[in-house]
């Protein structure tokens, strides 16, 4: 048999390598089942032991993967750490810094971190330009006023006259 294919010790097919996954551990450096068997494999093995998995998962501080990925958007991106977050929420009364709700909705359903961009444009912040955590409405409408202050007092006003001004009348 060639070096560059394997017989997957799930399905039993002689298969490429490329179908394995590397794995330091065997001479190959191959996993010994191909990627569709271990997936497979994978899935029945959490289903019959749920609480090995729960376990495993709190061992490595990762209860759910994506609260694993979002620790690291929320690092790569504004240099913040989870601690760092929570400590922010509290700060600003466990709410939004703008109108105060506690449900923040938006992707996640995390309160949004707000920055100032004209420190750092784009998506990521420095650090040092962190303003506050939004829910999703206000960094919808903090965003949609491009960061003017100017521009959200003029709406405030606007929202604030008298509407019998407007209707000719």
């Amino acid at each position: 048999m060639s070096d560059s294919v394997k017989v997957c010790g799930g399905c039993g097919e002689t298969k490429s390598l490329d179908d394995f996954s590397p794995d330091r551990r065997n001479r190959d450096g191959r996993q010994a089942r191909c990627r569709p068997c271990k997936a497979k494999w994978k899935r029945e093995y959490a289903l019959t032991n749920p609480e090995r998995i729960r376990a495993a998962n709190e061992r490595h501080g990762q209860v759910r993967r994506g609260d694993y990925r979002w620790a690291q958007r929320l690092r790569a991106h504004y240099g913040l750490t989870v601690e760092q977050y929570e400590r922010l929420l509290t700060g600003q009364g466990g709410g939004c810094a703008i109108c105060g709700t506690t449900r923040p909705g938006g992707p996640g359903n995390r309160f949004q971190v707000d920055h100032d961009h004209t420190c750092c444009p784009g998506v990521g912040s420095c650090g040092r330009c962190i303003r506050g955590l939004l829910c999703s409405n206000c960094n919808t409408l903090v965003g949609l006023a491009k960061d003017d202050p100017q521009r959200l007092d003029a709406a405030a006003s606007y929202l604030r006259r008298d509407r019998r001004e407007g209707d000719g009348g």
